[in-house]
């Protein structure tokens, strides 16, 4: 593993290049605002790194610490401090999450000692933060065994690795930074967490960027239609996957069922590899690339790698939660608000996302709390409809996609209120006519868009509508209809007559909701 130096490493060795005697522990600590059982632990590193420099140090009971280095090197590791060559030190409650990576990543490539050296960290810190460590993979499926004089080795699938380190990397938002890296197209992002910037500095930034040539590449030459989502995930993927590689980490596709679904993109995949990737593709073996065509697919919804099955594109299971839902929110909001495209789309969005869970792949969505937040009542409802399912079926739907299903649901309601409100008809009445008539309808349809003008009529002519054609009347004089309701306003329509429509649209709408029977004639 190269040696970095974090930035309070960094602040000793500019302590002492500015001392040409000894300083001790106690003064050294204060000067960097650390302690010295602190400062013992950041010693070693800094030796080491100093070490190619041909500087050392020299720690004497009684005096201190001092750099012995001539003042041509001196010059030198002052010029490497003000080129900012060295990395911010991590947050104490960064550094079990940066652990967790390491193990990741350096799997077989580094020993324990190099990673406590690594974070500058007493033994026991280490050892706690490395029993966390444990737990979370041991949560996971995996485990960690420790062996002598290699370090460590994860046991368990190397697929199953690779999708751990993908869901890490969303969680810590790796994959928004990148997205806005291509939409802006440069890497200058001055928001970077010091852990976001260590793990790109460290493993990923090169690698991502390659990663996304070939996805892009294979996106076009397949024609996959892959959406920014899928792009982001599978560019992710193909990054930890061309870092475990080269550690000599490969998978392994045991069964080989899909030969027949995938052997014509195989030489595909295998050229686009060859010509972007053109300094590690004797690393990518077929089954490799197999696994990539199978992470594809079930990107797309179109199979799952548990059984290799393709799916319909009709998934009844999908399509009965999102009916179920729909019906529990129409319960909810009184009024029907079932939207045809609205259930096709939750249905493919479920089916896509069981189809990944299924295959192993992380699901990840940014807004679940401000979706709760936003729509506490249709998340309530939603949740009820989802352990319902999970106990009939034993399908367990996650918060993440539940959170997109809620979305879905949200834009239901407020289309049928759309709808709702396009479908208040009204007749004017102006016995006067001319402009006064059409200035009234003009102001109507400009400050009530859900009121469709079916006529301008005289009085004598009101009688040819009913409830069953139209909702209301507005009239300019004082004048009541037998059936329908009536609201007399000033051809003007000022704020008082605005109030006075508002409030009886709302009291139609309420007895649309209260007569469930018109209100589905008017939603139909």
């Amino acid at each position: 593993m190269a040696i970095k130096l974090d930035s309070i490493q960094a602040s000793l060795l500019q302590s002492l290049l500015e001392n040409e005697t000894h300083i001790s522990a106690v003064r050294l600590g204060e000067q960097v605002g650390i302690s010295p059982r602190t400062l013992r632990y950041r010693l070693p590193l800094l030796e080491s790194w100093l070490t190619p420099y041909g500087a050392k140090l020299i720690v004497k009971p009684g005096k201190g610490i001092s750099l012995i280095a001539t003042p041509q090197i001196r010059e030198q590791l002052r010029k490497e401090l003000s080129e900012d060559l060295v990395e911010a030190s991590l947050p104490n409650e960064d550094r079990m999450d940066y652990l967790f990576f390491l193990l990741l990543f350096e799997e077989g490539n580094a020993t324990f000692a190099e990673l406590q050296t690594e974070l500058g960290v007493s033994r026991s810190t280490f050892i706690r933060d490395l029993k966390q460590c444990e737990e979370r993979l041991l949560q996971k499926g995996l485990s960690l065994k420790r062996i002598r004089l290699i370090g460590w080795k994860i046991i368990g699938e190397e697929i199953a690795k690779r999708h751990l380190l993908v869901e890490q990397l969303y969680q810590h938002k790796i994959t928004e930074i990148f997205a806005e890296w291509i939409a802006q197209r440069t890497d200058n992002n001055k928001t970077l967490t010091v852990l976001q910037s260590a793990l790109l500095k460290k493993f990923l930034k090169s690698k991502l960027l390659e990663a996304h040539r070939l996805i892009s590449g294979i996106d076009n030459r397949l024609k996959l239609n892959l959406t920014d989502e899928d792009i982001l995930y599978l560019t992710t993927y193909c990054a930890c996957v061309l870092y475990r590689i080269q550690r000599g980490h490969f998978v392994q596709v045991e069964t080989d069922p899909y030969d027949e679904n995938i052997a014509d993109e195989l030489p595909i995949i295998r050229s686009l590899i060859n010509s972007i990737w053109t300094t590690n593709s004797h690393f990518i073996a077929k089954d490799e690339i197999t696994q990539l065509l199978l992470e594809i697919r079930a990107c797309q919804g179109s199979l799952t790698l548990e059984t290799g099955a393709f799916l319909d594109g009709d998934n009844s299971f999908s399509r009965t939660v999102a009916e179920r839902m729909i019906s529990q929110i129409e319960k909810l909001q009184g009024c029907p608000i079932a939207n045809e495209e609205i259930i096709e789309q939750m249905s493919i969005h479920l089916s896509r996302a069981l189809s990944r869970l299924k295959a192993g792949l992380p699901l990840h969505n940014p807004l679940i709390d401000d979706v709760k937040k936003a729509y506490p009542h249709l998340w309530q409802q939603s949740y009820q409809v989802a352990r319902e399912v999970h106990q009939e079926y034993g399908i367990f739907v996650p918060e993440a996609e539940l959170a997109y299903l809620v979305m879905y649901l949200a834009l239901a309601v407020q289309l049928a209120e759309q709808d709702s409100r396009q479908r208040f008809r009204a007749v004017v009445s102006c016995p006067t006519g001319g402009v006064m008539a059409r200035l009234l309808v003009y102001r109507l349809q400009s400050s009530f868009p859900e009121i469709e003008v079916l006529e301008s009529v005289s009085l004598r002519e009101l009688h040819r509508y009913n409830p069953k054609n139209a909702d209301l009347v507005i009239t300019t004089v004082k004048r009541s209809h037998k059936t329908l309701p009536t609201v007399t306003v000033n051809p003007l329509l000022g704020e008082e007559d605005i109030a006075k429509i508002k409030e009886t649209l709302r009291t139609i709408r309420y007895q649309k909701n209260k007569n469930p029977i018109r209100g589905l004639e008017q939603w139909q």
